[in-house]
């Protein structure tokens, strides 16, 4: 008897598909655009019935009961749903509570929210790598470290799927930046893709079940993945194991080759032709089942171009998945604007968002002491209700989180949500401060002037209040100051950003307003909302420093609950922060994006996307942009490891208000893994959370491999005084690595293994160290 899992599903997909004939069969693999594509693309203010991103029509076949399904946007909630349901924190955030069960109960709480809507398949998570913090996806996903993001990944698709809707782990494999994405080649050595790429998506499929899979825009050694035999065959279904079925990115598929459904793809997703131009001539004519480039599959059988066992496999595929996750009796009708949006899932967002906020600096000043305050000041446009420039109406507030002017609660793109409420951080701030009778004065008016010759939603010179800024600052006992960045998927161009960043600064000249602020009150706190990593060219001007992230609806509570102390803070860091410079992997290309010039008549947007470099014309990669993945190995905290450089912090940093000591370590090796044992004592006068961390170096046996590369954690709660005693697993898989000789991977024997624990990735000075006989 087999303890798959999925067999039983297969055995009733198997029955299914039986009684099918062949144009139903090959009518589940491909969708039909609908009203929501078309709002999407052509701006128009109401959306026609609500539809899902993506869907699989049902079928009037009487011998099979098929209500079709519903594919939809995304990592922060759902998306289009008009304020009904919850906006979520952004993954980065969640990444930064190292909390694995909080992480499930949002993957939990957020696959409910889908199944009461009707939706079967949540585009989520994101498992790409942070390469370099400019990456306009990276608050998308879980940081720069393969292991991390895996467990990650792992613990939101298990809530998920355990909801009973599908997760959609994407993007499939090594999308790590939006500049070209259509039209590049991520080039890497197999060892890397294994150890590094593709390693986020093991966990997902090996304990999770994963559902879905999607492929992504850009080419893997030169073949783009969505027609990577290689890649979705020999690696994710041979090696991995993969049961569930792999879809496309939206308008992947730009023409009819069968490659694309022969190298492992099973859904085509949206359906119809590929987008763009947004000129008025294209009307609709690729929108439409008819239009698609998969309609003609039976054709392809008949020629003998594509098998019908391939195309029996993807339906099969499909089906057995949605058996996997009960879908195919009693899931409720589609109806994305049912409310969603419980008191108790709003709690639970302001409890991630407020354990992810990750204290970076406090020279004492931290948490406020209310008390012995009379007036606080809050500066900074990003402290504001968040507002839209007219010409960013309507899919601004409605879609793509194109915000310039307030609050930046999320980034930029598809994987944004409809906010029913916000609350700011001047709004969080003030509701803690009255009630304790304190005056919050604030400024943070954005002031914009418009070049000459610029097209209206091309680009906006926009700058802080700095003066309203000083005149604040003079007259407040503490000053907390909000700046901002953002970043995005490359359909949106945002501040002349196409996605990815153009540099680390933050926006809008924050770093001048804050230096001008110190000038005039010494007790300064700032607040950043970014993507990831930023310049901090004023750190020691300032007494504390928090990074944000992005944390979704409860924003503005977050930041006050660690502000005043109300919540000791325990978010770390889950990506090195330093210099652009100084990171191993940059963004290629980016530099060429060059500003248009003013009197152009062409938009910054235009040059980039349809200049015949996009992928509308499905340029052969090998041809076009090259992105050599020259780190290898040395991804984030590996790289200032290898080269023996100290960021400004590193991977899994994270102050508290509290401090602990570790003692007494003991270590145990057995088929299960690696087992340390210790004890952590809360040495402070209060409550706090731990996040012990272990990172191992393995023997040189294997041949040359990353230094203390981390490879387990836990996170626990000690009272003032208290002490617990903690263990920490690096389990058979996380003391493996990729042999490529052996084609698979291999578990690390005949030496010893340097283990190190410690509450970061500064291995200078650990905790706690030994060593073990693999």
């Amino acid at each position: 008897t087999s303890n798959d899992p999925w067999d039983e599903s297969y055995k009733k997909a198997d029955q299914f598909i039986s009684k099918l004939n062949s144009t139903e069969r090959v009518n589940l693999l491909f969708g039909t655009e609908n009203m929501i594509m078309e709002t999407l693309l052509w701006n128009k203010t109401t959306m026609n019935g609500h539809k899902c991103v993506g869907q699989i029509d049902a079928f009037t076949n009487s011998d099979v009961n098929f209500k079709g399904m519903c594919l939809q946007d995304g990592p922060a909630g759902v998306r289009f749903a008009e304020g009904t349901g919850i906006s979520w924190q952004a993954s980065i955030n969640a990444g930064m509570t190292f909390d694995k069960k909080l992480m499930y109960d949002v993957g939990k709480a957020q696959g409910e929210e889908n199944k009461e809507k009707g939706i079967n398949v949540d585009l989520a998570p994101c498992a790409n790598m942070l390469r370099n913090p400019k990456g306009g996806r990276v608050w998308e996903a879980y940081g720069d470290d393969p292991y991390y993001t895996g467990v990650c990944a792992a613990e939101t698709t298990k809530g998920i799927q355990d909801a009973g809707v599908i997760a959609c782990l994407k993007h499939f494999v090594a999308n790590d930046q939006e500049t070209y994405r259509k039209s590049s080649s991520s080039n890497i050595e197999k060892r890397a893709l294994m150890d590094v790429y593709v390693e986020p998506f093991y966990r997902s499929i090996k304990e999770a079940n994963l559902g879905s899979i999607m492929a992504a825009y850009n080419a893997l050694n030169n073949t783009y993945c969505y027609e990577n035999k290689y890649l979705l065959t020999d690696i994710l279904r041979d090696i991995l194991g993969f049961k569930g079925f792999v879809m496309s990115d939206w308008w992947e598929i730009t023409n009819d080759d069968p490659i694309v459904i022969n190298s492992g793809v099973d859904m085509n997703m949206p359906g119809g032709k590929e987008y763009g131009p947004f000129v008025e001539e294209r009307k609709y004519s690729s929108f439409g089942r008819n239009n698609s480039y998969w309609s003609n599959l039976e054709q392809q059988v008949k020629e003998g171009n594509v098998t019908q066992e391939r195309i029996d496999e993807a339906a099969k595929r499909i089906i057995a998945t949605m058996y996997q996750m009960n879908q195919m009796e009693d899931f409720p009708e589609v109806n994305i604007l049912k409310k969603t949006n419980t008191e108790e899932r709003k709690a639970l967002q302001r409890k991630v968002a407020t354990d992810s906020q990750v204290l970076l600096k406090n020279d004492g000043i931290l948490p406020l002491n209310i008390s012995n305050l009379k007036t606080i000041g809050v500066v900074g446009n990003d402290a504001f209700e968040r507002d839209c420039l007219p010409s960013r109406l309507p899919q601004c507030l409605n879609d793509t989180n194109e915000v310039i002017n307030g609050h930046i609660p999320l980034g930029f793109g598809s994987g944004v949500t409809n906010f029913e409420y916000l609350i700011t951080p001047l709004a969080g701030i003030k509701s803690y401060a009255e009630k304790h009778n304190v005056n919050v004065l604030s400024s943070g008016k954005m002031n914009y002037t418009k070049g000459e010759g610029k097209k209206e939603n091309v680009s906006v010179t926009a700058t802080e209040d700095i003066e309203g800024g000083i005149e604040v600052a003079n007259n407040s006992d503490v000053v907390i100051v909000f700046v901002k960045a953002s970043s995005g998927e490359e359909f949106v161009v945002l501040e002349e950003a196409i996605g990815d960043r153009r540099d680390l600064d933050v926006w809008y000249g924050g770093n001048e307003l804050i230096n001008n602020i110190t000038e005039v009150n010494d007790n300064v706190i700032v607040v950043i909302n970014a993507p990831a990593t930023v310049n901090l060219p004023w750190k020691d001007k300032v007494k504390a420093i928090i990074f944000s992230g992005f944390p979704g609806a409860e924003s503005g509570n977050a930041i006050a609950d660690i502000l005043f102390g109300e919540v000791n803070p325990s978010g770390h860091l889950p990506f090195v922060w330093a210099k652009d410079e100084e990171y191993g992997a940059q963004i290629p290309h980016l530099e060429n994006l060059t500003v248009i010039n003013e009197t152009s008549q062409q938009t910054y947007k235009d040059k980039y996307r349809y200049d015949g470099i996009d992928c509308h014309l499905k340029p052969d990669p090998s041809g076009k942009e090259q992105i050599n993945y020259n780190d290898g190995l040395y991804i984030g905290q590996r790289w200032f490891n290898k080269n023996k450089k100290q960021p400004e912090f590193p991977f899994g940093f994270g102050l508290s208000y509290t401090t602990f000591d570790y003692s007494d370590l003991t270590l145990n090796m057995n088929e299960n893994g690696l087992e340390a044992t210790f004890n952590i004592k809360n040495t402070g006068n209060r409550t706090g959370k731990a996040v012990p961390m272990m990172f191992l170096t393995f023997p040189s046996s294997i041949g040359e491999y990353p230094e203390g590369i981390f490879k387990g954690f836990e996170k626990v709660e000690i009272p003032a005084g208290g002490t617990k005693s903690v263990s920490i697993l690096a389990d058979d898989h996380a003391l493996s690595y990729f042999n490529v000789d052996q084609n698979n991977y291999v578990r690390v024997k005949d030496g010893n293994i340097k283990v190190y624990i410690n509450d970061n990735a500064n291995l200078t000075s650990p905790k706690l160290q030994s060593e073990i006989d693999a």
